[in-house]
């Protein structure tokens, strides 16, 4: 690359699709002359949700990744707690590995002791059936108790974090100091239960 020189090369290109590219080629979604060209051997891997023996493996790989890169040097690297280990293989990975990846690698940057536990992996902030979302409701109203659900438990981990300290809070979630304090107010939410 940017020499006139031919140069002589030997190498495999790995790829990966969500796909089924025999299926692309027949819809002429992708080339039919590339397909041959790659197609060299293929491995099919099922989700992570339908290999729950490789969860702990694969965590344990992503913790020990990030904790060189976030965690420093004179510092212990944090292990997972039972309970953690527990919320992660109970989980359904809808996002697959990648999504394991980015949880671990948050739970590391989060974590403040030597163990990581479920409330690092924060898993419990997704959409998963906490809010009543009954048919009685409007959607506004449902809307507005996911958004509720979502901020407590949000607002609740950063303090939680931070020692009920609403200046770091504030800091870490990028939000100003009044606007924590205001929805600690609107959710109830007591600072004399972190400190």
């Amino acid at each position: 690359l940017g020499s006139e020189a031919e140069e002589t090369v030997n190498f495999r290109i790995v790829s990966a699709s969500n796909r089924r590219l025999e299926d692309a080629v027949g819809e002429r979604s992708f080339r039919e002359d590339l397909f041959y060209r790659l197609n060299g051997v293929i491995l099919s891997i099922p989700p992570l949700r339908d290999r729950p023996s490789d969860i702990v493996p694969l965590a344990t790989y992503f913790l020990n990744t990030s904790s060189r890169i976030y965690i420093d040097e004179d510092k212990t690297a944090p292990a997972f707690s039972p309970a953690a280990v527990s919320a992660l293989q109970r989980h359904t990975w809808k996002g697959n590995v990648r999504e394991l990846q980015h949880t671990v690698e948050r739970a590391v940057v989060l974590s403040v002791g030597e163990e990581i536990e479920p409330a690092h992996l924060m898993l419990d902030l997704e959409l998963d059936g906490d809010a009543d979302l009954s048919t009685s409701h409007s959607y506004e109203q449902a809307k507005q108790e996911v958004l509720n659900s979502f901020q407590r438990k949000f607002i609740c981990r950063v303090l939680e974090r931070t020692e009920g300290n609403i200046s770091k809070a504030a800091e870490e979630c990028g939000l100003t100091r009044a606007a924590i304090q205001k929805m600690m107010r609107k959710l109830n939410i007591e600072r004399s239960d972190f400190c």
